[in-house]
Protein backbone atom coordinates (compact mmCIF):
# COMPACT_ATOMS: atom_id res chain seq x y z
CA UNK A 1 0.00 0.00 0.00
CA UNK A 2 1.01 3.28 -0.92
CA UNK A 3 -0.16 6.41 0.62
CA UNK A 4 -1.74 9.31 -1.64
CA UNK A 5 -0.79 12.81 0.23
CA UNK A 6 -1.72 16.49 -0.41
CA UNK A 7 0.98 17.99 -2.14
CA UNK A 8 3.17 21.23 -1.18
CA UNK A 9 3.36 23.42 -4.49
CA UNK A 10 4.35 26.08 -2.78
CA UNK A 11 6.33 27.20 0.43
CA UNK A 12 4.08 29.90 1.28
CA UNK A 13 1.11 27.27 1.56
CA UNK A 14 1.20 24.86 3.83
CA UNK A 15 -2.63 23.64 3.56
CA UNK A 16 -4.99 22.27 0.04
CA UNK A 17 -7.99 22.17 -0.88
CA UNK A 18 -9.55 19.19 -2.34
CA UNK A 19 -11.66 20.25 -5.31
CA UNK A 20 -12.59 16.90 -6.66
CA UNK A 21 -12.26 13.26 -6.72
CA UNK A 22 -12.34 12.10 -10.99
CA UNK A 23 -12.10 8.29 -9.80
CA UNK A 24 -14.44 6.39 -6.92
CA UNK A 25 -13.68 4.14 -4.41
CA UNK A 26 -12.70 0.67 -5.29
CA UNK A 27 -11.48 1.99 -9.10
CA UNK A 28 -8.43 0.51 -10.42
CA UNK A 29 -5.76 2.87 -11.15
CA UNK A 30 -2.57 3.03 -13.38
CA UNK A 31 0.24 4.94 -12.90
CA UNK A 32 0.01 8.56 -14.04
CA UNK A 33 -3.71 8.43 -13.72
CA UNK A 34 -5.43 11.97 -13.03
CA UNK A 35 -6.92 11.06 -9.47
CA UNK A 36 -8.10 14.13 -8.29
CA UNK A 37 -7.64 17.98 -8.13
CA UNK A 38 -6.43 20.32 -5.37
CA UNK A 39 -6.12 24.02 -5.23
CA UNK A 40 -4.28 26.51 -3.36
CA UNK A 41 -4.28 30.11 -2.45
CA UNK A 42 -2.98 31.17 -6.03
CA UNK A 43 -3.94 27.63 -8.79
CA UNK A 44 -5.20 24.25 -8.96
CA UNK A 45 -2.86 21.16 -9.64
CA UNK A 46 -3.60 17.27 -10.69
CA UNK A 47 -2.65 14.76 -8.33
CA UNK A 48 -1.40 12.03 -9.98
CA UNK A 49 -1.43 8.10 -8.86
CA UNK A 50 2.13 6.70 -8.07
CA UNK A 51 1.29 3.42 -8.62
CA UNK A 52 -0.85 1.18 -10.34
CA UNK A 53 -3.65 -0.64 -7.69
CA UNK A 54 -7.05 -0.36 -5.96
CA UNK A 55 -7.76 2.98 -4.80
CA UNK A 56 -8.87 4.00 -0.97
CA UNK A 57 -10.48 7.17 -1.18
CA UNK A 58 -10.15 9.31 2.53
CA UNK A 59 -10.60 12.82 2.02
CA UNK A 60 -13.75 14.74 1.11
CA UNK A 61 -14.22 17.51 -1.49
CA UNK A 62 -14.86 20.73 -0.05
CA UNK A 63 -12.22 20.45 3.00
CA UNK A 64 -8.93 21.51 3.52
CA UNK A 65 -5.83 19.24 4.13
CA UNK A 66 -2.46 20.03 5.06
CA UNK A 67 0.33 19.11 3.14
CA UNK A 68 1.31 15.44 3.30
CA UNK A 69 -1.94 14.54 4.70
CA UNK A 70 -3.44 11.57 3.25
CA UNK A 71 -5.77 11.78 0.84
CA UNK A 72 -6.52 8.07 -0.04
CA UNK A 73 -4.21 5.04 -0.64
CA UNK A 74 -4.12 2.44 -3.32
CA UNK A 75 -3.66 -1.08 -2.67
CA UNK A 76 -1.25 -3.56 -4.84
CA UNK A 77 -5.10 -5.56 -5.24
CA UNK A 78 -8.41 -6.05 -4.40
CA UNK A 79 -7.98 -8.68 -1.51
CA UNK A 80 -5.35 -6.34 0.11
CA UNK A 81 -8.31 -3.43 -0.67
CA UNK A 82 -11.08 -5.09 1.27
CA UNK A 83 -8.96 -6.51 4.11
CA UNK A 84 -8.02 -2.76 4.49
CA UNK A 85 -11.42 -1.36 4.19
CA UNK A 86 -13.04 -4.43 6.58
CA UNK A 87 -10.17 -3.79 9.24
CA UNK A 88 -11.33 0.50 9.11
CA UNK A 89 -14.72 -0.47 9.76
CA UNK A 90 -13.74 -2.53 12.22
CA UNK A 91 -12.28 0.42 14.22
CA UNK A 92 -15.19 2.41 13.51
CA UNK A 93 -17.74 0.13 15.13
CA UNK A 94 -15.11 0.08 18.07
CA UNK A 95 -14.64 3.90 18.04
CA UNK A 96 -18.50 4.78 18.23
CA UNK A 97 -19.35 1.68 20.14
CA UNK A 98 -22.07 2.94 22.26
CA UNK A 99 -22.77 5.80 20.50
CA UNK A 100 -24.75 4.50 17.65
CA UNK A 101 -25.85 1.01 16.43
CA UNK A 102 -24.69 0.13 12.79
CA UNK A 103 -27.17 -2.01 11.17
CA UNK A 104 -25.72 -4.86 8.98
CA UNK A 105 -26.86 -2.57 5.43
CA UNK A 106 -25.82 0.04 6.17
CA UNK A 107 -22.35 -1.57 7.52
CA UNK A 108 -22.02 -2.87 3.74
CA UNK A 109 -22.50 0.59 1.98
CA UNK A 110 -19.92 1.83 5.17
CA UNK A 111 -17.78 -0.51 3.58
CA UNK A 112 -17.95 0.02 -0.32
CA UNK A 113 -18.57 3.18 -0.19
CA UNK A 114 -15.74 4.74 2.47
CA UNK A 115 -18.06 6.02 4.45
CA UNK A 116 -15.98 7.96 7.59
CA UNK A 117 -16.80 8.17 11.26
CA UNK A 118 -17.07 11.31 11.07
CA UNK A 119 -19.53 11.75 8.11
CA UNK A 120 -21.88 8.77 10.60
CA UNK A 121 -21.68 10.86 13.24
CA UNK A 122 -23.43 13.68 11.73
CA UNK A 123 -25.78 11.95 11.03
CA UNK A 124 -26.72 12.65 14.70
CA UNK A 125 -28.46 9.47 14.76
CA UNK A 126 -28.26 6.59 17.35
CA UNK A 127 -29.25 3.87 15.28
CA UNK A 128 -27.94 4.04 11.66
CA UNK A 129 -29.99 2.15 8.84
CA UNK A 130 -29.00 1.31 5.40
CA UNK A 131 -31.68 4.37 4.09
CA UNK A 132 -29.78 6.90 6.45
CA UNK A 133 -26.40 5.95 4.44
CA UNK A 134 -28.52 5.85 1.03
CA UNK A 135 -29.59 9.34 2.03
CA UNK A 136 -25.48 10.44 2.95
CA UNK A 137 -24.48 8.79 -0.53
CA UNK A 138 -27.42 11.08 -2.13
CA UNK A 139 -26.72 14.43 -0.76
CA UNK A 140 -22.90 14.24 -0.70
CA UNK A 141 -22.49 12.98 -4.70
CA UNK A 142 -25.82 12.57 -5.96
CA UNK A 143 -25.06 8.67 -6.05
CA UNK A 144 -27.54 6.96 -4.16
CA UNK A 145 -27.47 2.96 -4.53
CA UNK A 146 -29.07 1.42 -7.35
CA UNK A 147 -28.99 5.10 -9.24
CA UNK A 148 -26.70 5.19 -12.71
CA UNK A 149 -23.61 6.71 -12.31
CA UNK A 150 -23.56 9.61 -14.22
CA UNK A 151 -20.11 9.22 -15.16
CA UNK A 152 -19.08 5.37 -16.14
CA UNK A 153 -15.55 4.30 -15.59
CA UNK A 154 -14.69 4.70 -19.09
CA UNK A 155 -16.56 8.43 -19.54
CA UNK A 156 -13.79 9.30 -16.67
CA UNK A 157 -11.34 7.65 -18.38
CA UNK A 158 -11.79 10.30 -21.61
CA UNK A 159 -12.52 13.31 -18.81
CA UNK A 160 -8.76 12.35 -17.84
CA UNK A 161 -7.68 12.47 -21.84
CA UNK A 162 -10.14 15.72 -22.06
CA UNK A 163 -8.24 17.16 -19.42
CA UNK A 164 -4.81 16.15 -20.20
CA UNK A 165 -5.47 17.76 -23.87
CA UNK A 166 -6.40 21.26 -22.48
CA UNK A 167 -3.78 21.59 -20.19
CA UNK A 168 -1.06 20.53 -22.37
CA UNK A 169 -1.29 21.28 -25.98
CA UNK A 170 -1.70 24.79 -27.28
CA UNK A 171 -4.40 24.21 -29.65
CA UNK A 172 -4.93 26.30 -32.75
CA UNK A 173 -8.20 25.69 -35.17
CA UNK A 174 -8.95 26.22 -38.77
CA UNK A 175 -11.71 25.95 -40.63
CA UNK A 176 -12.59 25.34 -44.50
CA UNK A 177 -15.89 24.85 -46.31
CA UNK A 178 -15.81 21.76 -49.25
CA UNK A 179 -18.62 21.74 -51.76
CA UNK A 180 -19.14 18.10 -52.15
CA UNK A 181 -21.93 17.69 -55.10
CA UNK A 182 -19.39 15.72 -57.02
CA UNK A 183 -18.29 13.35 -54.33
CA UNK A 184 -21.78 12.65 -53.11
CA UNK A 185 -23.22 12.35 -56.31
CA UNK A 186 -20.45 9.74 -56.44
CA UNK A 187 -21.13 7.78 -53.11
CA UNK A 188 -24.76 7.41 -54.40
CA UNK A 189 -23.56 5.97 -57.94
CA UNK A 190 -21.06 3.92 -55.69
CA UNK A 191 -24.07 2.42 -53.67
CA UNK A 192 -26.76 2.27 -56.93
CA UNK A 193 -24.04 0.47 -59.27
CA UNK A 194 -22.04 -1.56 -56.83
CA UNK A 195 -24.14 -1.85 -53.54
CA UNK A 196 -21.03 -0.37 -51.68
CA UNK A 197 -22.07 1.50 -48.46
CA UNK A 198 -19.31 4.25 -48.19
CA UNK A 199 -19.79 7.54 -46.87
CA UNK A 200 -17.34 10.82 -46.63
CA UNK A 201 -15.80 9.05 -43.80
CA UNK A 202 -13.63 6.68 -45.99
CA UNK A 203 -12.58 9.03 -48.30
CA UNK A 204 -11.76 11.28 -45.56
CA UNK A 205 -9.23 8.43 -44.14
CA UNK A 206 -8.32 8.28 -48.01
CA UNK A 207 -7.38 12.14 -48.22
CA UNK A 208 -4.95 11.83 -45.00
CA UNK A 209 -3.07 8.87 -45.98
CA UNK A 210 -2.01 10.45 -49.52
CA UNK A 211 -0.89 13.60 -47.36
CA UNK A 212 1.32 12.03 -44.83
CA UNK A 213 4.32 12.68 -46.80
CA UNK A 214 3.71 15.86 -47.69
CA UNK A 215 2.44 17.62 -43.80
CA UNK A 216 4.43 15.25 -42.02
CA UNK A 217 4.63 17.79 -39.03
CA UNK A 218 0.63 16.88 -38.36
CA UNK A 219 1.25 13.16 -38.37
CA UNK A 220 2.96 11.96 -35.46
CA UNK A 221 3.24 12.64 -31.10
CA UNK A 222 4.82 15.29 -29.33
CA UNK A 223 6.99 13.74 -26.04
CA UNK A 224 9.44 15.23 -23.78
CA UNK A 225 9.69 18.36 -25.85
CA UNK A 226 10.19 16.41 -29.08
CA UNK A 227 8.02 16.05 -32.01
CA UNK A 228 8.63 12.17 -33.27
CA UNK A 229 6.95 12.33 -36.76
CA UNK A 230 4.87 9.12 -38.25
CA UNK A 231 7.20 7.64 -40.71
CA UNK A 232 6.39 5.92 -43.63
CA UNK A 233 3.08 3.88 -42.60
CA UNK A 234 0.83 6.39 -40.56
CA UNK A 235 -1.86 5.38 -38.82
CA UNK A 236 -5.52 7.02 -38.69
CA UNK A 237 -8.08 7.08 -35.99
CA UNK A 238 -11.77 7.79 -36.15
CA UNK A 239 -14.48 8.25 -33.07
CA UNK A 240 -17.32 6.39 -32.86
CA UNK A 241 -19.93 7.66 -30.34
CA UNK A 242 -22.78 4.98 -30.66
CA UNK A 243 -24.04 5.00 -26.73
CA UNK A 244 -21.20 3.03 -25.11
CA UNK A 245 -18.93 5.84 -24.52
CA UNK A 246 -16.00 7.48 -27.38
CA UNK A 247 -13.73 4.89 -28.50
CA UNK A 248 -11.31 6.07 -31.76
CA UNK A 249 -9.86 2.71 -32.91
CA UNK A 250 -6.82 3.12 -35.42
CA UNK A 251 -6.32 2.49 -39.06
CA UNK A 252 -2.95 1.09 -39.30
CA UNK A 253 -0.74 1.45 -42.77
CA UNK A 254 -3.16 4.02 -43.79
CA UNK A 255 -0.83 5.67 -46.62
CA UNK A 256 -1.25 3.18 -48.80
CA UNK A 257 -4.63 1.27 -48.64
CA UNK A 258 -6.75 1.41 -51.22
CA UNK A 259 -10.38 2.86 -50.81
CA UNK A 260 -12.12 -0.47 -50.74
CA UNK A 261 -9.87 -1.82 -47.73
CA UNK A 262 -10.67 1.46 -45.96
CA UNK A 263 -14.36 0.73 -46.06
CA UNK A 264 -14.15 -2.61 -44.92
CA UNK A 265 -12.06 -1.55 -42.20
CA UNK A 266 -14.52 1.34 -41.52
CA UNK A 267 -17.97 -1.28 -41.75
CA UNK A 268 -15.69 -3.70 -38.99
CA UNK A 269 -15.06 -0.49 -36.52
CA UNK A 270 -18.46 0.14 -36.48
CA UNK A 271 -19.69 -2.89 -35.78
CA UNK A 272 -17.06 -3.41 -32.95
CA UNK A 273 -18.54 0.43 -31.52
CA UNK A 274 -21.70 -1.00 -31.69
CA UNK A 275 -21.16 -4.14 -29.77
CA UNK A 276 -18.88 -2.63 -27.84
CA UNK A 277 -16.02 -5.11 -28.30
CA UNK A 278 -13.10 -3.69 -29.29
CA UNK A 279 -9.76 -4.86 -28.09
CA UNK A 280 -6.98 -2.94 -26.78
CA UNK A 281 -4.73 -3.03 -30.01
CA UNK A 282 -7.82 -1.63 -31.87
CA UNK A 283 -7.70 1.22 -29.69
CA UNK A 284 -3.90 1.70 -29.49
CA UNK A 285 -3.18 5.97 -30.22
CA UNK A 286 -2.92 6.76 -34.28
CA UNK A 287 -0.63 9.49 -35.64
CA UNK A 288 -3.73 11.76 -36.76
CA UNK A 289 -7.17 11.20 -35.83
CA UNK A 290 -11.04 12.29 -37.42
CA UNK A 291 -13.73 13.37 -35.81
CA UNK A 292 -16.76 12.65 -37.02
CA UNK A 293 -20.14 14.43 -36.45
CA UNK A 294 -22.75 13.44 -38.82
CA UNK A 295 -25.81 14.43 -36.52
CA UNK A 296 -28.23 16.53 -37.96
CA UNK A 297 -27.75 20.69 -37.66
CA UNK A 298 -23.87 20.09 -36.58
CA UNK A 299 -22.26 22.40 -38.92
CA UNK A 300 -18.52 21.80 -37.18
CA UNK A 301 -17.16 20.94 -34.20
CA UNK A 302 -13.62 22.01 -32.47
CA UNK A 303 -12.19 18.67 -31.33
CA UNK A 304 -9.72 18.31 -28.28
CA UNK A 305 -6.49 16.77 -29.51
CA UNK A 306 -5.88 13.31 -28.00
CA UNK A 307 -2.40 14.03 -26.91
CA UNK A 308 0.03 13.40 -27.68
CA UNK A 309 -0.89 13.58 -31.19
CA UNK A 310 -0.54 17.18 -32.62
CA UNK A 311 -3.51 17.21 -34.88
CA UNK A 312 -7.00 16.08 -35.35
CA UNK A 313 -9.47 16.96 -38.55
CA UNK A 314 -13.27 17.18 -37.86
CA UNK A 315 -16.13 17.12 -40.43
CA UNK A 316 -19.79 17.93 -39.51
CA UNK A 317 -23.19 17.25 -41.26
CA UNK A 318 -24.03 18.28 -44.78
CA UNK A 319 -25.64 21.45 -45.64
CA UNK A 320 -27.31 22.97 -48.89
CA UNK A 321 -27.15 27.00 -50.06
CA UNK A 322 -28.29 28.89 -52.83
CA UNK A 323 -25.39 30.83 -54.88
CA UNK A 324 -24.37 31.61 -58.44
CA UNK A 325 -20.97 30.01 -59.39
CA UNK A 326 -21.18 31.93 -62.86
CA UNK A 327 -21.67 35.37 -63.60
CA UNK A 328 -25.00 35.22 -65.34
CA UNK A 329 -26.11 32.06 -64.54
CA UNK A 330 -28.87 31.66 -62.18
CA UNK A 331 -28.08 30.32 -58.64
CA UNK A 332 -28.02 26.70 -58.16
CA UNK A 333 -27.97 24.46 -54.66
CA UNK A 334 -24.92 23.37 -53.66
CA UNK A 335 -24.11 20.69 -50.79
CA UNK A 336 -20.98 21.62 -48.74
CA UNK A 337 -19.72 20.57 -45.19
CA UNK A 338 -17.11 22.12 -42.77
CA UNK A 339 -13.54 20.66 -42.13
CA UNK A 340 -11.70 21.08 -38.99
CA UNK A 341 -8.48 20.84 -38.20
CA UNK A 342 -7.61 21.47 -35.13
CA UNK A 343 -3.24 21.46 -34.48
CA UNK A 344 -0.64 22.00 -31.76
CA UNK A 345 0.76 25.40 -32.24
CA UNK A 346 3.88 24.81 -30.93
CA UNK A 347 4.17 22.02 -33.87
CA UNK A 348 2.63 23.99 -36.95
CA UNK A 349 1.36 27.71 -37.52
CA UNK A 350 -1.82 28.76 -38.62
CA UNK A 351 -0.74 29.32 -42.63
CA UNK A 352 0.97 25.58 -42.86
CA UNK A 353 -2.58 24.45 -40.80
CA UNK A 354 -4.41 26.28 -43.76
CA UNK A 355 -2.02 24.61 -46.73
CA UNK A 356 -2.56 21.37 -45.18
CA UNK A 357 -6.40 22.01 -44.88
CA UNK A 358 -6.63 23.22 -48.39
CA UNK A 359 -4.85 19.93 -49.53
CA UNK A 360 -7.39 18.05 -47.91
CA UNK A 361 -10.37 19.85 -49.30
CA UNK A 362 -8.51 19.76 -53.01
CA UNK A 363 -8.30 15.98 -52.95
CA UNK A 364 -11.85 15.27 -51.58
CA UNK A 365 -13.43 18.13 -54.51
CA UNK A 366 -11.23 17.53 -57.10
CA UNK A 367 -8.34 14.85 -56.88
CA UNK A 368 -10.39 12.24 -55.93
CA UNK A 369 -13.54 12.08 -58.57
CA UNK A 370 -11.09 12.18 -61.22
CA UNK A 371 -8.78 9.41 -59.71
CA UNK A 372 -11.46 7.43 -59.10
CA UNK A 373 -13.94 8.20 -62.03
CA UNK A 374 -17.08 8.85 -59.93
CA UNK A 375 -19.52 11.83 -59.80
Amino acid sequence: MISVKAPRFDINDDKVKLVQWLVHEGDQVEVGMLLCIVETSKATFDVLAERAGILSIKAIPGEQYSCDDVLGNIFENKKEFLAYKEGALQEQRKEIQGEVVLSKGAQKLILEKGITQDQIKALGKQVIREADILSLLSEDTGLAQGSPDPLSRHQRMVAQVVMKSHREIPAAFVALRVYGDRLLAGIAQMRTQKGVIVGIAEFLIYSLGRLSKKYPSFYGKYVNDHFIPAGEDCSVGVTFDVGHGLFVPRMPQAANRPLQEIITWLATARMKALRNNFKQEDLELGDISISLNADKDVEFVVPFIFPPQVCIVSVGSIFEEWSQTTPGNPPMARKYFLLGVAYDHRINNGSKATQFAQAIKRILEEDIIKEMGIG
